[in-house]
């Protein structure tokens, strides 16, 4: 049960993210051109419904409702979430999810854009079309993105050695053939049209900036005449202002200036205390003098009065004439050359040259010019829908304004709710605002309208989109037919190939595939062709097997194959002779060896960890037969990926052996025994020798003191000399007992001594027995090096080697006998060399027979086993070597000991 919670809270979770990620990615368009935006969350709702089937419908709404905050209507969050059900309900591994999607889009997408769109917003039809273009282009895009993005990543997954799905190879060709088709068309169209559209924008700049510019001068010029005309006033008539007004010279003057003006629509003068004094309007039956009229109400004649510039005032209605549109009042204050204020003169525009004029620039145009004042209300349009009206919506709330760049705006409606983003173009312009220079504020706003630019360019969408659909089915179509032919034979390829191990022993070549495809056809000979050599090869290797079995079964061996869980997979014939076991099972161990099969183990475990052979193991295996001793190898079997598969285990019986080793050990005990109480017997010589001439000694000093005592001659003189010469006599003889004693003491503890002292003490056990037979011994350049063994085991080789030259001196003959004593020592060796000139050893016995056990060059009189211990001393005792060889007079012995940086000096 919390396998199951876990496994859909994954689901879920997995689901809600994908769709937030799918949400957030559409709350941000791809602009494709005018009016024609894609979005790319369907992406993730794609993944989704791949990854977790009708749970990825969850994570379409949610990815879906993105579309709501660019649209705003929820008809698009409808038809996305219904095409995502058409996807997790009719896709599966046989099924490519592309195909799916554009039958949904050639269906049931269709019905629900027209429905929609055209029938409940009451698109027009052409509007809906392209609506319809445009989202199935779209959510076909998506989902190849889609599919090729999660080819991709399985791709890297499996080649970092994550955990990935097998992707078809149905759908990797039909992908990769619609992205080599549609997504290259896709960008040449969608580049044409852009370059097109951005061309149609760039003409209507220049022309909205052309139309505005012309204006703007007419209206700068309007000014400077205005303004002109007012100063030439102002500067004329303060020579004919009293304190009852302008007299009738400074009336001519006004008059004057006010006939020969088109734009002044009145002018006049205003007294000190805000009077008409007189004023001049100009009407239908020619002017009309005001005088009197009180305009005390006004604020600007103070601004007038603070400086001695033009004021422009706000656009406001004239209260002497019934005018339509508002007027601008031009005031200037008027000083005497005191510089006291006398009055104000002032002309009243109405622009009805400006007006005719921009009617003149734009006819034919479609564009609207709009002059607004310093507060941004109308003074005069040439567009009828801002007629009547005190300000124009350029500037108001209602609407969105883009930034076209230049000083160019493009102003849309707001979209309303539950309507198409497509109708707000309707009422949409392009706008260029210009502040007039000479205008006090005033600015010029150029008007374009964009209908008859959408119309085109919507004619444009669509003549692009419906290539792009086209070539889209048709792209799918081939990619359809071609990957299907190409999967279909490589499907029969592999059923063929997935039945070579039931047939290695027929051909059925003609069974083979052929197809149109010249490369699938290769591949299915190369097929046919090493169908045919694997069976040839399987034939040879079931004759190695059989071979190799025969092998196995012949030798004297237990061979054992085991897995890595301690099961033994294979045992050859020697190994069945103690285990029961069955051919093309498995066995654990357990079963052979009971409790003890985890002792075994542990030896699989080291070799699984090293990864390394374990060499020379000896074991006791406790058979049911019995138990017997082993000398085992384990040897790892390794996988292709460098994993171990199993342990290769074989044993040696050597139970045997170790029965013959423990009586030959005996034996060789018995045998050093004899030779210890042979060389005992000589030592017994040796200290019969030694002690002879200390006895002889001896008994003539007692024979002496019997006779002086029995002639009463003893003195005490006498007596102590004798005494002191018996003692030293007896000493000598109880020194030379404690020699050998020490000698022949059993001590198996190992210690570091000299070589050199050591020969030295054994001569002195056997120097009497050298003078007497006139062997003269020389020790040569006593290096005082230190070796590490038993120094009585050493003492014991030199000896039987001294003995031996001893022995083959006498018997030799020679007059001038001798032996020779070298030590040699260097950084790997220490050696110590005894030579003679004893005549030599026999060649049948040289270099390693005279080592051998009853080996002997003494007839009768040798054990011949002497040199077979000083041997085994040597070598198994103390890790060195010794080697017998022939001088030009005699024989030479060399005891090789490694130096193991033991000092010298």
């Amino acid at each position: 049960m919390s396998e199951t919670i876990r496994k859909y809270a994954g689901t879920f979770t997995g689901t809600v993210l994908l769709g937030l990620l799918g949400y957030f990615a559409n709350l941000d368009k791809f602009e494709l051109f005018f009016n024609v935006d894609f979005l790319f969350g369907g992406v993730f709702s794609v993944i989704a419904i791949k990854r977790y089937g009708l749970f990825g419908v969850i994570s379409a709404a949610i990815a879906a409702a993105g579309t709501y905050v660019h649209w705003n209507h929820p008809y698009a969050v409808i038809i996305f979430t219904a095409e995502a059900l058409a996807l997790a309900r009719f896709y599966s591994e046989r099924e490519d999810i592309i195909l799916i999607d554009v039958l949904y889009w050639l269906t049931g997408g269709l019905v629900l854009v027209f429905f929609f769109y055209s029938g409940i917003m009451g698109m027009s039809a052409a509007s809906a079309a392209i609506v319809y273009l445009k989202q199935s282009i779209n959510g076909i895009i998506n989902t190849l993105i889609a599919s090729v993005a999660l080819c991709l990543i399985n791709l890297i997954a499996k080649e970092a050695g994550l955990k990935h799905s097998k992707v078809p190879l149905r759908s990797v060709i039909f992908g990769t053939i619609l992205l080599i088709t549609v997504l290259p068309m896709v960008f040449y169209i969608i580049s044409n049209i852009r370059h097109q559209t951005q061309e149609m924008q760039d003409e209507m700049r220049r022309k909205l900036t052309a139309m505005t510019n012309a204006a703007v001068l007419s209206g700068n010029n309007v000014f400077v005449a205005s303004y002109s005309s007012l100063n030439i006033l102002a500067a004329n008539l303060k020579n004919y202002v009293d304190e009852t007004g302008v007299n009738l010279k400074g009336e001519d003057h006004i008059t004057a200036i006010l006939s020969s003006s088109d734009t002044f629509l009145g002018m006049g003068f205003i007294n000190r205390d805000k009077m008409a004094a007189p004023l001049y309007a100009e009407e239908e039956n020619g002017l009309k003098r005001y005088f009197g009229n009180d305009y005390s109400d006004r604020p600007y004649y103070a601004e007038a009065a603070a400086t001695d510039k033009i004021i422009v005032t706000e656009a406001r209605k004239s209260n002497l004439l019934n005018l339509n549109n508002p007027i601008l009042i031009l005031v200037k204050a008027m000083r005497d050359d005191s510089g006291e204020v006398i009055g104000y003169v002032q002309g009243g525009i109405q622009f009805r040259s400006i007006y005719s004029l921009m009617n003149s620039i734009t006819s034919d145009s479609g564009i609207f010019l709009t002059l607004t004042d310093i507060n941004r209300k109308r003074i005069i349009s040439t567009n009828p829908a801002y007629q009547g009206m005190a300000s124009i919506p350029v500037l108001s709330s209602d609407g969105i304004i883009e930034d076209f760049g230049d000083g160019i705006y493009l102003r849309t409606t707001r979209p309303q709710a539950n309507t198409s983003v497509m109708t707000r173009w309707n009422n949409s312009y392009m706008i260029k605002s210009v502040k007039l220079e000479h205008g006090k504020g005033m600015v010029l706003t150029a008007e374009m309208p964009m209908t008859s630019y959408v119309k085109h360019i919507n004619q444009l969408g669509f003549q692009a989109l419906t290539v792009i659909y086209v070539s889209i089915i048709i792209s799918v179509l081939l990619a359809f037919f071609i990957s299907r032919r190409a999967a279909r034979h490589l499907k029969q390829l592999s059923d063929r190939t997935a039945g070579i191990s039931s047939r290695l022993d027929t051909q059925g070549a003609d069974v083979w595939p052929n197809s149109i495809f010249s490369e699938v056809t290769d591949l299915s000979g190369n097929f046919r062709h090493m169908e045919e050599e694997i069976t040839d090869h399987f034939r040879q290797i079931s004759m190695q097997k059989t071979e190799l079995e025969v092998i196995l079964d012949s030798i004297p061996l237990i061979v054992f194959l085991k897995d890595t869980k301690n099961h033994i997979i294979f045992a050859n014939m020697e190994a069945k002779k103690h285990v029961l076991f069955e051919d093309n099972k498995k066995m654990h161990t357990r079963d052979i060896f009971g409790n003890e099969h985890e002792r075994f183990y542990s030896d699989d475990k080291i070799v699984m960890e090293t990864k390394r052979p374990l060499r020379k193991i000896v074991q006791s295996y406790p058979f049911s037969s019995g138990h017997i001793t082993v000398l085992t190898d384990k040897i790892p079997l390794f996988k292709e990926d460098g994993t171990i598969r199993a342990i290769l285990v074989i044993s040696r019986d050597i139970t045997e052996e170790l029965k013959a080793q423990e009586e030959k050990q005996r034996t060789l005990e018995v045998l050093y025994q004899q030779s210890k109480m042979a060389e005992m017997g000589a030592m017994i010589g040796a200290i019969a020798h030694q002690w002879k001439q200390p006895l002889n000694s001896i008994a003539l000093i007692t024979q002496l003191i019997e006779e002086d005592a029995s002639d009463d001659t003893v003195s005490e003189e006498t007596l102590l000399r004798n005494t002191g010469v018996i003692m030293r006599n007896i000493e000598f003889m109880s020194q030379t007992v404690n020699d050998f004693t020490g000698f022949f003491k059993q001590t198996k503890t190992k210690e570091d001594f000299k070589p050199c002292e050591t020969v030295t003490e054994v001569y002195g056990l056997l120097d009497r027995q050298f003078v007497k037979n006139g062997i003269e011994v020389r020790f040569h350049e006593h290096k005082h090096f230190s070796i590490h063994g038993i120094k009585n085991e050493f003492k014991q080789v030199c000896l039987n080697i001294l003995n031996n030259a001893k022995e083959a001196l006498i018997a030799s003959g020679n007059e001038n006998k001798r032996i020779d004593v070298y030590y040699e020592h260097d950084d790997l060796l220490n050696k110590i060399i005894i030579e003679d000139n004893g005549g030599g050893i026999p060649e049948h016995l040289l270099p390693s027979k005279l080592f051998e056990m009853y080996s002997t060059t003494k007839d009768e009189g040798g054990t011949g086993l002497g040199l077979y211990i000083c041997k085994s001393i040597i070598e198994e005792h103390m890790g060195g070597k010794i080697v017998a060889e022939n001088t030009l007079t005699g024989a030479r012995f060399i005891i090789m000991l490694p130096a193991d940086g033991v000092s010298s000096s």
